[in-house]
Formats: C-alpha cells, structure tokens, sequence
C-alpha cells in the first residue's frame, strides 16, 4: 500500500508516514524481481483467492490510495519502465477539488501558527501549536476530529482560512486531474479502482449514506474512464473505520476485491473474504524483507496469521 511518491526534500512533516521517494519505490520493486515474486494486478489477486489456483511462485500487488498528482509525475514512470501492473484507487471528488485532502491542510495550518482557536460543533478549542511536541499533538486531535465528523464544510473552511500556503488548493498541483487519471486508465498494467466519493470515514455515515459514498464513487469513475471498475478500498481503512457493515456492502455491489489499511498478508483462506483484503502499507526505511515474509504483519497481528475480522 503506497499512498504518494515525492522526491525526499518535499516530504512534509506530519503526513510523511503517506509518502515514499522515487528511490524507495524502486528499492521495493527490486527486491520483489529479486527474489523471484510475480508483480501482479488486482485481478489476478482475485483469480488467484476464488479460484484457490497457484501461480507457482509468491506475488505481490502494488496499490496506491487517494489519486495524487506525483503518482503521474514520479511513480508511473518508474513502473512503466519495468512494465508492472499496480492499482490507483481514487477519490473521486479530489479531481474536482472539493473536498481535498484535509490531512494536508491541518499540517499546514499547525505549522503556520502558534496557535489555534478551532471551533468545532459544540465548543471552541484552543490548541497550543509552538513546539515540535504540540504541533503533532494538535495535528493528531485536528485528524480525530475531522475523521469522527467526516469533515464538515464548516471545518474544512476553517482550515482554509488557517492554511497560507495555496499549494494545496491549485488544480493539478496535489492531486491527480481528470485528464492524466484518463490517461492513465488506457494503460492496460493500470487498474483503476474505487475510494468513494468524498474520502468519508464510512462507518461514520448511515447505510444509506456509505452505499452512495461507494457506489457513486464507481459509477463516476466508469463514466470518465469508460471501464468497469472492479476494485475498491476503504478510506482511512482501519478496525475504527471500516467493519462488517462496509465490507457487507462492498461485497453486495459486486466489487472482485475491497482492501483495508489492516496489516497482513494474503493467504487462501482470504478467498472466503474478498471484500476485506488486508494490506502492507509500504514505508520509507521500512525493509520490505520484513513485510514480505510475514514478519511484522504477524507481530503487529498478535502472533496470528490475520485473515479477517
């Protein structure tokens, strides 16, 4: 799981956990070539767990989350001189600027300041933001906000009004556009995938209100890209975020696959629970060693080989 790939001196500070350089991601797919992994698209993934077939050597699947612009301008090159397959799920709502990724803003806005007056539905809050210490610690208490919320208008405008940098806010600039995720789609090693429409924490929202987040999601991609879209993944992705009622209405849609942010390997028993993919998110220094083998999904999961929950 990739999110954004950025040259190392424009990595951010907060949300740098999102991003890997140019030099990491090739690192990655070294290593795979290396040791004799098949580099496969989320079809074969699926192929591979409904039918229980065996492609007689391990495999691995690149997925990248959001739809950001240095997906186009740093990772595409990069996999199109190897010829692999990867999957880019977007938002689709970023495209059209609104809403962008906030995650970007409340950096920006801690940053800027010393300190912050938020007011949220009930009560202003008062966020002390002058040391290194408190800036993440409001950082972290902006994101929880906003994701129990799923981002208001009324907050997001706050966070506008906070945020002087304008480079989040310039079409083209942070996030993919509608014509290089076209361009994009003609490329047969690129799967286009679904992320829904507003990048909604969807646990967050009525069934209702989660089964369009989904399905609107899909329906517009397949009208700019004129292909079936198969695939999705869950915002933010976490056991707080998405659970049985998401994954039940994945699975109802008709999507192949739906993956998660939980960590884990793939195994075969994952073809009862297609909808609830586990993945490993790639990190820079991270050693893929230790990702690839089992290791640190099986520590972070208990001692336990994590299939679904």
């Amino acid at each position: 799981m990739f999110h954004r790939v950025i040259p190392g001196k424009q990595k951010s500070v907060f949300n740098n956990i999102l991003e890997v350089t140019p030099e990491y991601l090739e690192y990655c797919i070294n290593y795979f070539k290396k040791n004799d992994y098949a580099i496969v698209s989320l079809d074969v993934i699926h192929q591979v767990l409904d039918n229980r077939e065996c492609l007689g050597r391990k495999f691995v699947a690149f997925t990248f989350d959001d739809g950001y612009a240095d997906i186009f301008h740093h990772a595409y090159p990069i996999l199109k001189k190897y010829n692999l397959p990867f999957a880019l799920y977007i938002t689709t709502s970023f495209p059209d600027g609104e809403p962008i990724p906030w995650w970007y803003l409340i950096e920006e806005a801690v940053l800027t300041n010393d300190h912050l007056a938020f007011e949220t539905t009930d009560k202003v809050l008062n966020l002390k933001c002058s040391s290194r210490n408190e800036k993440m610690k409001t950082f972290e208490r902006l994101r929880d906000i906003l994701i129990d919320h799923n981002a208001p208008r009324h907050l997001l405008e706050q966070l506008y009004a906070l945020s002087k940098n304008a480079f989040y806010r310039t079409p083209g600039e942070l996030l993919l556009t509608w014509g290089q995720i076209e361009h994009l789609s003609r490329d047969g090693n690129v799967t286009i995938a679904s992320h829904t429409l507003r990048h909604s924490a969807l646990n967050r929202l009525s069934t209702a209100g989660a089964r369009e987040e989904i399905l609107k999601s899909k329906e517009i991609l397949e009208a700019r890209t004129d292909r079936e879209v198969c695939h999705f993944a869950y915002p933010f992705g976490g056991r707080t975020e998405a659970r049985r009622r998401e994954f039940d209405i994945v699975r109802e849609l008709g999507f192949r696959t739906g993956t998660t942010a939980r960590c884990g390997n793939i195994f075969y028993d994952h073809g009862r629970h297609l909808e609830c993919l586990p993945r490993v998110m790639a990190r820079e220094g991270l050693s893929m060693g230790l990702c690839a083998s089992g290791v640190l999904p099986f520590l972070k999961n208990k001692f336990r080989s994590f299939v679904a929950d």
